[in-house]
């Protein structure tokens, strides 16, 4: 989980923010897509810790976020994988 290297306080936080906010969006996310999703949204709720003010600013951030970007959708697992290490770079 991207949470790992977070003081103690903001790895509550970040915590608290995932939940709520999955909650609000897990019933949008394909079937057979939820851990991926929901790891994708961690990684959101994630970057947004240090910015946002509170943990509803936190919440709604990570849930527009996650709204307005896309899955990276592919039958082929490395395709994914690729796509993802040039994301990440």
């Amino acid at each position: 989980m991207p949470f790992k290297s977070l003081a103690p306080e903001q790895a509550a936080r970040t915590s608290a923010a995932l939940e709520a906010a999955w909650s609000e969006i897990k019933s949008t996310v394909p079937a057979g897509c939820e851990e991926q999703e929901r790891t994708r949204l961690a990684y959101m709720i994630a970057s947004f810790v240090l910015v946002a003010d509170d943990d509803d600013e936190l919440t709604r951030r990570a849930v527009e976020r996650f709204r307005n970007r896309p899955q990276i959708r592919a039958r082929n697992p490395q395709k994914v994988r690729e796509l993802r290490s040039r994301n990440s770079r």
